[in-house]
């Protein structure tokens, strides 16, 4: 708005606007008044350069706010596993110029996860086994079949057929030619054991798990012990099988006088010194003593009893319990020992084998 045109008309005389009503907009007295753009125009300026600052305070300010807010996880969220980086220069596996992706590590198997070998085609057939048949394009007739304790079961259309007591292979060729006499032109027939019942094993003593295992064919004593967790520390030297009667399990070693028991060295086994693995038959017992234990006293580091194996001399039991004190005199060393029923105190070489039982005293040096 004009405030000249307010003043002062056409014939130049003064308008209804006082004179305060100009001070008033001028700032001064008798200023002539400026126009509402002019007053505007320079607080306009300050307004925008106070703005912008704000403005770039507040981008500055955000990182250092948001960052730390963004970075706190919400109560209860799940935390996800990072992916794994790939390197700039992997391929693809089969690629030329591609490197070996490294093989995954394999878990360690477990002590008695050792499997028996699968049953052979001379295995031989017993009571309780369950057998698989399979006749080619004769799913009616395919099937489990579990031989009863009589040895024989129920076959369709032939009635009772005997099994055990014979092979795999035998009892393959006995059912294809019954099956072909009358029924079947030139039969397809495959037998395999199921599940086997019939055939077992004991083993007992110092193994990690004892217990009856099932015998899946022929067995050596190595795989036996393997599939009970091999020998525990406590075990002596020696392996003991005893021998069963017909199928029938022999018991202890001493339980039956007249059964046949075969020892066994377990070091020679472990090594593959045997020049013939033992193979066990159905029945057997597997019996793993305890080592013989020697007491050390007196002078030594840890005295106690120790489990010793069949030729451990006197020297190697001082060396289980820690040797000698500084203040143990070795060269009279002497040994407790029962002597038909009396006990004996007898000066023995470090060399010397210790006996079961043996009590060791390492006295006291004079100097």
């Amino acid at each position: 708005m004009d405030f000249a045109a307010l003043r002062t008309g056409s014939n130049g005389r003064d308008t209804n606007v006082s004179r305060a009503g100009h001070d008033r907009w001028s700032g001064r007295k008798g200023a002539f008044p400026m126009s509402f753009v002019q007053w505007v125009a320079p607080r306009r300026s300050a307004c925008l350069a106070v703005s912008f600052a704000i403005r770039m305070i507040a981008i500055l300010l955000l990182p250092s706010v948001a960052l730390p807010v963004l970075a706190q996880e919400p109560e209860g969220s799940v935390t996800r596993p990072a992916t794994p980086t790939v390197p700039a220069t992997s391929a693809m596996p089969g690629a030329v110029g591609a490197p070996d992706a490294p093989a995954a590590p394999e878990a360690a198997p477990a002590a008695a996860a050792v499997l028996p070998p699968a049953a052979s085609p001379d295995y031989v057939i017993g009571p309780h086994d369950v057998l698989a048949i399979s006749v080619l394009q004769q799913k009616d007739i395919s099937g489990a079949y579990p031989v009863e304790a009589d040895g024989t079961f129920s076959f369709p259309w032939l009635g009772r057929v005997q099994a055990a007591g014979l092979t795999i292979r035998a009892f393959e060729e006995s059912l294809r030619e019954k099956l072909k006499d009358g029924y079947f032109r030139d039969p397809q027939v495959s037998v395999t054991v199921q599940q086997y019942r019939s055939r077992r094993v004991d083993v007992v003593g110092e193994v990690r798990s004892p217990g009856p295992y099932v015998m899946m064919g022929p067995m050596t004593l190595l795989e036996v012990l393997a599939q009970a967790g091999s020998v525990t520390p406590n075990a002596s030297g020696e392996v003991l099988i005893v021998k069963g009667r017909n199928g029938r399990s022999a018991g202890l070693p001493g339980e039956d006088p007249d059964a046949e028991v075969i020892t066994v060295d377990v070091n020679a086994l472990q090594s593959g010194a045997l020049r013939d693995q033992v193979t066990l038959e159905d029945g057997d017992t597997v019996y793993v003593p305890r080592a013989a234990t020697v007491y050390v006293f007196g002078e030594v580091r840890a005295p106690g009893a120790y489990p010793v194996r069949k030729g451990t001399t006197v020297l190697q039991a001082l060396s289980l319990a820690g040797g000698a004190t500084e203040s143990g005199a070795l060269n009279r060393t002497r040994v407790i020992r029962i002597v038909d029923n009396e006990q004996r105190e007898i000066r023995v070489d470090m060399n010397e084998p210790v006996q079961p039982g043996d009590t060791i005293i390492v006295p006291v040096r004079f100097f």
